[in-house]
């Protein structure tokens, strides 16, 4: 193969797949939400975990099969596989800011949840995710 396959190729294809994820990012809303509730030191969530969970982000920017979401006492984190997670830091969301509203498409029944800071960024998870704490808390009861 030719050098410049080597030097220009390559760098290229890792800095187009870096750009496509700030992209989605970006036009998913993920961003957005990183900058409101961005996973730090102070907000571990350590209880039950799912992988390989499928949401979505404003109805069209679809997470399939690459979403941790691990339940703490008082939130949500969600986390993207490593090889997605440029553009995409972790989140911890608050159960206290969650509003949630259940759907059902063609069968498949989803629960769409909205951040109080960020109203505009819809989050699609399966129903089972977000169950086993919803009944404990009556304030999270309160939003449905």
């Amino acid at each position: 193969m030719p050098v410049w396959v080597y030097t220009t190729l390559i760098p290229g294809s890792i800095v187009l797949w870096f750009l496509m994820l700030a992209l989605v990012s970006y036009a998913g809303g993920w961003s957005a939400l990183a900058r409101e509730y961005r996973e730090d030191a102070l907000t571990v969530a350590d209880g039950p975990s799912w992988h390989f969970q499928s949401g979505s982000l404003r109805k069209w920017c679809g997470y399939n099969g690459c979403l941790a979401v691990v339940s703490g006492e008082t939130g949500l984190r969600l986390s993207v596989w490593a090889m997605f997670r440029p553009a995409h830091p972790p989140l911890f969301l608050p159960y206290d800011e969650m509003q949630f509203e259940e759907l059902s498409t063609m069968g498949i029944k989803r629960t769409r949840v909205r951040m109080q800071r960020v109203p505009s960024i819809t989050i699609d998870l399966a129903p089972r995710v977000l169950e086993p704490f919803r009944g404990t808390d009556p304030e999270i009861s309160a939003n449905d």
